[in-house]
């Protein structure tokens, strides 16, 4: 799980080396949404787990304070991370969907596999 993240180092899920799937969020107020993404020389962070054909499934974070909020009590943020935690994918809210649900559900048609 990814929050927030300014980059991975690695220009997918597959070519980060791992099988499982990678959630990741980021708040419409989080300022990390500024910062360069891509490497240059070994230098930055590289493409955002957000980018489509990436292969993360964005969950939602609703109205979050910024970059330090994802763990906001009562958010639905948290709330999110707990389902993920608890293996209850099927009860997190995606990104642009206002039901819970994952990727081969139609609950979120941007996510790429």
């Amino acid at each position: 799980m990814v929050l927030g993240s300014p980059g991975m180092g690695g220009a997918s899920v597959e070519e980060l080396g791992y099988s499982g799937r990678l959630w990741a969020a980021l708040g419409e107020r989080d300022w990390i949404r500024f910062f360069p993404r891509g490497r240059v020389g070994g230098l930055g962070h590289g493409p955002s787990p957000l980018r489509r054909g990436f292969g993360a499934v964005r969950f939602a974070t609703g109205p979050i304070g910024g970059h330090c909020s994802y763990y906001a009590p009562g958010s639905e943020s948290v709330h999110n991370i707990a389902r993920i935690a608890l293996g209850r994918a099927s009860e997190v809210t995606l990104a642009g969907s206002a039901a819970g649900g994952v990727p081969g559900d139609g609950a979120c048609a941007e996510v790429s596999w």
